[in-house]
């Protein structure tokens, strides 16, 4: 008797097996072997060599354990690889809409700007009263993608008898990264509106 373990992939509940030994004599059977990362080949060669030695009338092939497990989850892996290019390339289109965005927003307020610099405002107050805005509809977006993809990931999980809960701490630190980048962004239109000369800044046209 041995604990339960997986000898499917993880889309499937453990099941039976019965394990028994075989002596020598029998033929047609699979043997497993634990061997060193070390001068593969040569030991692939030594084995095969024995095993003619017990059996000459089979013919001897082999696999890796590791490499069959990765067949396992190719689909998995297929997968991934698609969301993370698909996921860089919104991050980059993300990242040139919100520098364009505050640009655009920033020099429609140039005037405002400079009459807040002649009142006296400081750089730090500027950029911040500039930066809120943003922040607020990023914000806004985190708070509805969270569910769309807490619900996806709830639906990929489904594939799996034995599955792992979601932590909200992974959608709270991904929208702290998104904020991050968001407010960098942002923050430097805003502090180059601010520094400008108020003078120009009210002849902005």
């Amino acid at each position: 008797m041995v604990k339960d373990f997986h000898f499917l992939s993880l889309h499937h509940p453990i099941g039976p097996i019965m394990m028994r030994l075989l002596s020598k004599n029998d033929s047609g059977q699979n043997h497993s072997v634990k061997i060193s990362t070390q001068n593969v080949p040569r030991t692939i060669a030594f084995i095969n060599n024995e095993f003619g030695k017990l059996y000459p009338d089979q013919i001897f092939s082999h696999r890796f354990l590791d490499e069959d497990f990765q067949q396992l989850y190719l689909e998995e892996k297929k997968a991934g690889q698609v969301i993370l290019y698909l996921a860089v390339l919104a991050i980059l289109i993300a990242c040139m809409g919100i520098l364009g965005l505050s640009s655009y927003t920033t020099k429609q307020r140039t005037k405002e700007v400079g009459i807040r610099r002649v009142v006296g405002a400081s750089i730090t107050n500027i950029t911040l009263h500039l930066t809120k805005d943003f922040l607020k509809l990023v914000l806004l977006a985190n708070i509805l993608a969270w569910p769309v993809g807490y619900f996806v990931m709830q639906e990929w999980l489904k594939n799996f008898p034995y599955r792992t809960g979601i932590s909200w701490l992974v959608f709270v630190l991904t929208g702290l990264g998104v904020l991050l980048i968001a407010f960098a962004m942002v923050v430097y239109q805003a502090v180059s509106a601010a520094r400008a000369n108020p003078i120009e800044s009210l002849r902005y046209e």
